[in-house]
């Protein structure tokens, strides 16, 4: 009976500790476009544990598991930089083409 209770114990620990690594290993790019609550976004990222980048750079959202825009209330504005930046085509196909998980925040939703 306590073989069978430590055997239990060892599981659950192994079991968690791999849970916890791959969430670690998962990488969430936050899209930096010169607008919107980037750091408030990565904040709670990484009070989550999370593996957060912010980044400009579309090769970054190529690797990322997930992709978070931040919001801003200018929506025009909000996209010419997005535009400026070359990441309208890269969201497109990491979110659109290839269904990676993304989370919008007020202009990001839209």
């Amino acid at each position: 009976m306590i073989a069978k209770i430590d055997i239990r114990i060892i599981i659950r620990f192994i079991y968690y500790n791999i849970f916890i690594i791959i969430i670690i290993l998962v990488l969430i790019a936050i899209i930096e476009y010169g607008m919107g609550n980037v750091r408030s976004v990565y904040n709670a990222f990484t009070l989550l544990e999370q593996n957060v980048q912010i980044t400009s750079d579309p090769k970054v959202l190529e690797h990322a598991d997930a992709i978070v825009l931040p919001g801003v209330g200018a929506f025009s504005d909000g996209m010419k930089n997005l535009k400026e930046k070359g990441l309208i085509d890269a969201l497109t196909k990491q979110v659109i083409d290839k269904k990676k998980p993304y989370l919008g925040i007020c202009l990001g939703l839209e």
